[in-house]
């Protein structure tokens, strides 16, 4: 029995039950119960799975104390200071990097007599170095559950504070210091990139080697993750093993080199890709079979992935949280599982013919195999995270991996050689960059033109698909448990299921007389129209336009919507447009309709140089009409304020009258009043994210809906909806729902 292997599958399964399930209060009781349990077990240990049931008790036992105390010791100080300010001194770890409203800045700090690594958001792209520091009054924000906000991914990677500066930030040069050396060495790499390679190839060398993702279009990032190929755009296991090859190759094969040259490299790689926890897993498992081929010992390889699992949630338990830690574990996991078992199916000679020994054809053919198997093994039990946590299910990545991944390995090691001979001879390193990025628009251009067949993915957010999913683990549980294996018959009903849940999900929609669905973008609004086979689209700006428009395109691919038949803006907003020049790489759409009004944001110039169909500016009014479907559209004579000026959409179908004001207020709504005689309405969109100058009595009293809908993100911090307008809308009977307490809202007719 490998007891470290189970230990670490109890701890790490404590870790999760503390975080996703178990009240702080109650740690102590479940663990005092695990430790009785498991030690009474330990009275039966003849029977070999009684004695691991106890091993996992013991441990997640264990994890359950440790989670509890790195609770009261780490986290309880930092929970309290959650929404205070605080003036401090910061110290900056690493170059800052640019976001959208500036740049954000990895820094430590010390409270309370105890180093506390935060995340600064700054207002400025100015370059800040590693050891300089800063001085300024900071808003505290906790990013881990129990703070006033929505806690972040960031706890999972030891950051727990988030620090928004307030006046003026005083920010002071530092000394130089080794502790800094993979800050500055990270930063003269990755410009060095940029100054080597050509244009188009740059973001994604820089991504490829060092997880700086930042300079990858929307696009780019799209097309990798429906083809399967995300992976090798974040830094990861597969980055530190091509590492780890590099080293073996260029130390002669000595263990000894190896060790001695090979151990160091790592963990600066390690710092340089800023400790997260798929490359920490990598590089300890890396670094054990480095001391087991120095001390001549056996390396066991689900022994070194129990070590790293400890050490990582040993350091942090929050880990487990972590998508990285999550994805890089599972993938792991599965190739130690699976891909053997399939590799022999494909070396089988009876399935396949006897291959002459020692021939090329047998040594592709055993190439072929090990790329399938460990594509394969690694899948399986990744598709459920990436099903969770990405809403996407890649059909062709054992494909995209086989054609892609060699070639991945030579860009990886191309670029190290690079970056070598930059400094011995530039314009040789140039030639050479100029040469890799014929492979790195190889890799792009097979991730995009997989991205574009209708069926490379399916999308979660389809109930069937969800089912489906469920449906294949079932069958491969029943596969691995059954007597006589039959691999074709096992891929036979993945596809025949497969198809049953794209077919239900495609035509369920059509089975409804009409349908409304508001997506849950956040603090925004994005809402579907459909009857008799059409669909339109009004509006599409959320918190996060990147995520708001893979939101939108997920559920109309998921429903086999490839395009809209119009896309209404009512205003342009952020927050109601933002998201439209990233949907448009994913979606086609023939009609734009817009509010003939000046746009002092730019955003619709950004749209307009991406947009190639049929472009309508709406004046004060005008009519779509199919079938027995209406889409009214209003205008205003009011130019000015943008938010009065929103165009209204009034949606008829059959007994159903749906209408949508946009940001309008009540002047607007004063407005749409004189102008338009409004029928009695079954469902009213509240106006301005239920802000309480929006939906006023005149409205109501002139309309009288009997469901309203608010679109409104969670948390927000305008105060959406507000208590007046909730207090309105009771007064008038109407039934409400929300996005930030219900998520996405779909009403069937």
């Amino acid at each position: 029995m490998r007891k470290l292997f189970w230990s670490a599958i109890g701890f790490a399964g404590g870790c999760a039950l503390s975080f996703y399930l178990l009240p702080l209060y109650t740690l102590l009781l479940m663990a005092v119960t695990c430790i009785t349990v498991g030690c009474a077990l330990l009275c039966f240990r003849k029977r070999n799975w009684v004695r691991i049931l106890a091993v996992l008790l013991l441990a997640a036992s264990a994890a359950m104390l440790w989670y509890r105390g790195f609770d009261f010791v780490k986290l309880s100080p930092l929970r309290k200071l959650d929404g205070q300010m605080l003036e401090m001194t910061v110290t900056a770890t690493q170059y800052n990097r640019e976001t959208d409203y500036g740049s954000s800045l990895e820094v430590s700090a010390r409270i309370d007599g105890k180093p506390v690594r935060m995340l600064v958001y700054l207002n400025t792209r100015d370059t800040v170095r590693p050891g300089d520091t800063l001085r300024c009054n900071f808003l505290l924000r906790y990013t881990a559950p129990g703070g006033s906000k929505e806690a972040s991914s960031l706890d999972g990677s030891g950051i727990f504070l988030l620090a928004y500066p307030r006046g003026e930030t005083e920010i002071l040069p530092g000394e130089d210091s080794w502790r800094y050396i993979p800050g500055h060495l990270r930063k003269h790499i990755l410009d060095r990139i940029s100054m080597l390679f050509p244009e188009d190839a740059v973001a994604f060398l820089r991504s490829l080697l060092l997880g700086d993702t930042s300079g990858l279009d929307y696009a780019t990032e799209t097309a990798l993750s429906i083809s399967g190929l995300r992976h090798v755009a974040a830094v990861s296991g597969l980055h530190v093993s091509i590492l780890f090859s590099v080293i073996y190759l260029f130390t002669w094969r000595n263990s000894i080199l190896n060790l001695v040259f090979g151990v160091p490299v790592l963990l600066l790689f390690c710092a340089m890709a800023g400790f997260s926890p798929s490359v920490v897993r990598a590089s300890v498992m890396q670094i054990l079979m480095l001391l087991g081929m120095a001390l001549h010992k056996d390396y066991d390889s689900p022994t070194a992935l129990a070590a790293a699992v400890m050490l990582i949630l040993l350091c942090n338990p929050l880990a487990v949280s972590a998508v990285s830690f999550q994805l890089s574990v599972a993938s792991v996991a599965g190739i130690l599982l699976f891909s053997e078992r399939i590799k022999n199916w494909f070396k089988d000679e009876k399935r396949f013919g006897r291959i002459k020994k020692g021939s090329k054809k047998r040594l592709w053919a055993a190439r072929f195999a090990s790329a399938v198997s460990v594509s394969i093994g690694a899948a399986i039990p990744v598709l459920p995270f990436s099903a969770i946590y990405f809403g996407t299910v890649s059909l062709l990545g054992v494909v995209t991996n086989l054609l892609c991944l060699w070639v991945v390995t030579f860009l990886f090691c191309g670029t190290l050689v690079t970056l070598v001979v930059s400094l011995l001879w530039l314009p040789a390193a140039k030639l050479l960059g100029w040469y890799l990025a014929w492979a790195v628009r190889y890799v792009l251009a097979v991730a995009g033109l997989v991205a574009k067949f209708p069926l490379s993915a399916v999308y979660t957010v389809s109930p069937y698909i969800a089912a489906w999913l469920v449906i294949v683990y079932l069958l491969l549980g029943v596969y691995l448990f059954a007597k006589k294996k039959k691999p074709l018959a096992l891929i036979c009903c993945l596809i025949i299921t497969l198809c049953a849940s794209l077919t239900l999900s495609w035509i369920e929609p059509f089975t409804d007389d009409y349908r409304m669905t508001m997506l849950d973008v956040g603090q925004g609004q994005c809402i579907l129209l459909q009857s008799d086979g059409k669909t339109y689209m009004v509006d599409c700006g959320g918190s996060n336009d990147e995520k708001t428009a893979d939101t939108a395109a997920n559920m109309l691919l998921s429903q086999g919507v490839f395009y809209l038949d119009g896309l209404i803006l009512t205003h342009y907003d952020e927050d109601h447009i933002g998201a439209v020049r990233y949907l448009l790489d994913r979606i086609r759409v023939d009609l734009l309709i817009v509010p003939d009004m000046s746009d002092y944001s730019g955003n619709l110039d950004i749209i307009l140089s991406k947009y190639e169909g049929e472009f309508l500016p709406c004046g004060l009014e005008m009519s779509i009409t199919w079938e027995d479907s209406v889409l009214q559209i209003f205008g205003s004579e009011n130019r000015k304020n943008k938010n009065e000026s929103s165009l209204c959409v009034l949606f008829q179908k059959g007994n159903c009258d749906i209408l949508i004001t946009g940001d309008r207020g009540m002047t607007g709504e004063i407005d749409l009043l004189s102008d338009t005689a409004l029928p009695k309405l079954d469902i009213l969109v509240a106006g301005h994210h239920g802000s309480k100058d929006s939906t006023h009595e005149q409205l109501l009293a002139a309309t009288r809906p009997e469901l309203v809908l608010i679109s409104v993100g969670k948390n927000n911090n305008y105060g959406h909806p507000d208590t007046q307008t909730l207090e309105r809308l009771q007064a008038y009977g109407c039934k409400i729902r929300r996005t930030d307490l219900e998520g996405t809202i779909i009403i069937r007719g």
